[in-house]
């Protein structure tokens, strides 16, 4: 009996991970068709902005969230390996640091009134990315056991 839920959890998973994939891209292209297309229209440039984000995510986010939830919905034991978990932590933090460079980079530009290629900028975006990075560290901390409860 226990072979047959084996072969059923499995199989949720696969569908899971085909599905979640499947609609993470298409919703995603829809979604940036749309901002695309309503971006031409606006004279402000947040749209662009955010048309711009969304472009950051790219294949290997996708499969390895999508990847993720086919994990969760098979309830695997592979859930708790730190392996997984730290890929994932990963994987959110080079995504958010991503986004974050773009949005940041047209906060700071619209701010200064300067150009992408001012040390000013590249010096802000550098310490918001390293900030990002350490948050990330302390997630990997985190996962490997250590109490972080004095890095807070």
């Amino acid at each position: 009996m226990t072979f047959i839920t084996d072969i059923l959890s499995e199989t949720d998973a696969i569908i899971a991970f085909a599905v979640v994939f499947t609609a993470f891209y298409l919703l995603r292209a829809v979604i940036l068709h749309r901002l695309h297309a309503i971006a031409e229209k606006t004279k402000n440039n947040f749209d662009d902005v955010a048309v711009n984000i969304l472009k950051t995510v790219n294949l290997f986010f996708a499969t390895v969230i999508s990847l993720y939830t086919a994990l969760l919905i098979a309830q695997s034991p592979l859930l708790d390996s730190i392996i997984v978990q730290v890929v994932l932590v990963f994987t959110v933090t080079y995504q958010i640091d991503r986004a974050s460079r773009v949005f940041f980079t047209w906060l700071i530009q619209k701010a200064t009134k300067d150009d992408y290629g001012s040390s000013s900028v590249a010096g802000l975006r550098s310490i918001i990315s390293i900030a990002i990075w350490m948050s990330g560290g302390v997630f990997f901390l985190a996962i490997a056991g250590f109490n972080i409860s004095s890095l807070l």
